[in-house]
């Protein structure tokens, strides 16, 4: 394999799709870096997360796309510089950050009464991760009937945005201000990556349970969130 530096990724994009380009009339030489795959119908939804597996697996190398805006997740030249810059700067991650799940701390919190086990985000890392591949039987409810989730907790309130890029669940993300009321919330879609769901205003945390429980629990923008001070104090 080339250096990372030196190789040319839009190249390897394109190589991955010339048949396709080809049956479309275009030539593959000549596509330009606002070519965007999805919209020209080149890859549909699903076909982004096998973009990224084979980029990551040619390559060897994860690669982080938090930082590229959604909208351009699918664009060529956007996406083929963003990849270029971020196997020139990637180090192998060890330890925690590796370790999934079972790495991070857990709280208690209470939802209109209804207890929810969460895991804690509390770094960079593990807010960028969230719950990207967890599995359906990770979030199962625990054998007393407390549900699972992820909560995200940030140094401070700002208006936020989640996504759905390589979490395979149907999942309900609800925001939370600092005084722990319920701003909003989203029923999301498994690898959706063409939607931002948006804090309606600013958030210092984020809650993502099980799809239904919003509607089932009969959650409204105002609720209470009980987070107990053990929990706050991971922060």
């Amino acid at each position: 394999m080339s250096l990372f530096t030196d190789y040319k990724v839009r190249d390897y994009i394109i190589s991955l799709y010339k048949t396709s380009i080809t049956e479309r009339g275009l030539s593959p030489d000549q596509i330009p870096d606002d070519f965007d795959l999805l919209l020209e119908g080149i890859i549909d939804s699903l076909g982004i997360m096998e973009l990224v597996t084979a980029l990551e697996t040619h390559f060897g190398r994860t690669i982080d796309f938090e930082e590229l805006d959604a909208e351009q997740m699918t664009i060529l030249g956007p996406l083929s510089l963003h990849i270029q810059h971020k196997l020139a700067e990637v180090e192998t991650v060890t330890g925690a950050g590796q370790l999934g799940l079972a790495a991070l701390p857990k709280g208690v919190l209470k939802l209109k009464n209804n207890p929810i086990e969460a895991w804690l985000a509390l770094d960079d890392q593990s807010i960028r991760k969230g719950l990207m591949g967890v599995e359906a039987h990770e979030l199962a409810p625990l054998s007393d009937g407390r549900q699972r989730g992820m909560l995200f907790l940030f140094e401070s309130e700002q208006p936020r945005s989640f996504w759905m890029f390589k979490t395979i669940v149907p999942l309900d993300i609800i925001y939370i201000d600092a005084n722990r009321r319920v701003i909003n919330s989203y029923s999301a879609q498994p690898l959706e990556t063409r939607l931002l769901y948006p804090s309606q205003r600013p958030a210092q945390y984020v809650l993502e349970v099980p799809s239904g429980l919003v509607q089932q629990w009969r959650i409204e923008p105002g609720d209470a969130v009980e987070l107990p001070v053990n929990l706050l104090s991971s922060k």
